[in-house]
């Protein structure tokens, strides 16, 4: 169906609904996706097997072909020409080449209260919180504290006893894209731990706090999938008359070329006399200067610029 300038609001939520469920695996269930007729595929697998090098954690058109940069420029891990201070933190884990990692606070934590361990630890928090972000950027922060607790419990004999553990709460991700906001992510993340803890602690678990046994940062960069070569063409897994267009440009506006090829289809149509196939970026140039993308980034940022879009044109 070729959508009208009328149909933008549905085609922008339709468009941006069927990207999210694509970027998060698709539906449960189904294995993928679901494009416009229904048919599924999973992107994310796709993404993962053919197009992302785990070494370097970078993506490519041709991952056979794909050389990796030397270790020392490798993107995403701490040794890309930078030094990180690990005198308060220890790194527990990477993956993904380097784009998720998890670092522990290694002294002792000494407190009860978490509300109290943030405020202690604030400025170290704080300090690697900005080294990390030198490193990686656009990012996600998830913030974890180990809690060792105990509660009692009775023998096969009757007889009292006290059963301990260690129980992790953890923060919601957020999403950290310059140095001004990781005052407000730890303000965030210890309110969603201390809110975790009570719901916890008043459903009636049984379990007291001994004391507070870690706390650990993991951090995941936001990487935009992107041709290194310098275009912003992947090849998709999706056949040709399924719903999906994936333009073969060689800049950043993607997002362009789709509004423009579901606005302006029936007038180039009525222009030519011809069928048009939305699959010729080409022809789509021409009526990006209808759009209003004054303050629009490029390549497109669902949470920040497509606000910006919708405000700059009605939708």
């Amino acid at each position: 169906m070729v959508a009208g300038e009328q149909d933008m609001p549905d085609l922008l939520v339709r468009t941006f609904d069927v990207f999210l469920k694509a970027i998060n695996g698709g539906r449960e269930g189904t294995g993928g996706s679901p494009d416009w007729n229904g048919n599924h595929y999973n992107f994310d697998v796709h993404l993962e097997t053919q197009h992302f090098c785990m070494d370097c954690a970078a993506y490519c058109n041709n991952l056979q072909n794909h050389v990796c940069p030397s270790p020392a420029a490798r993107m995403g891990h701490v040794d890309a020409g930078r030094e990180l201070d690990l005198s308060h933190f220890s790194e527990l884990s990477r993956s993904r080449g380097g784009m998720v990692l998890m670092y522990k606070y290694n002294k002792n934590v000494d407190s009860l209260d978490i509300e109290d361990v943030f405020t202690k630890l604030n400025k170290v928090l704080t300090n690697f919180l900005e080294q990390l972000f030198e490193i990686h950027q656009h990012s996600k922060v998830e913030i974890g504290i180990g809690i060792q607790m105990r509660k009692e419990i009775q023998d096969d004999e009757m007889n009292r006893a006290f059963k301990k553990t260690i129980i992790y709460f953890k923060s919601s991700y957020y999403e950290l894209q310059n140095k001004y906001q990781i005052r407000d992510i730890l303000l965030k993340s210890a309110s969603d731990i201390v809110t975790r803890k009570n719901v916890f602690m008043e459903n009636g678990s049984g379990w007291a706090i001994v004391n507070i046994e870690s706390l650990e940062i993991k951090i995941g960069e936001i990487r935009l999938i992107r041709d290194v070569s310098g275009g912003g063409y992947l090849a998709m897994p999706v056949p040709n008359k399924s719903g999906f267009v994936n333009f073969r440009n060689k800049n950043d506006k993607c997002f362009l070329y789709c509004i423009a090829a579901s606005m302006f289809a029936d007038e180039e149509r009525r222009k030519t006399g011809k069928p048009v196939s939305k699959k010729s970026h080409g022809i789509w140039e021409k009526y990006f200067s209808r759009l209003d993308t004054n303050g629009v980034n490029f390549p497109v940022n669902i949470q920040s610029d497509i606000p910006i879009f919708e405000t700059n044109n009605n939708v």
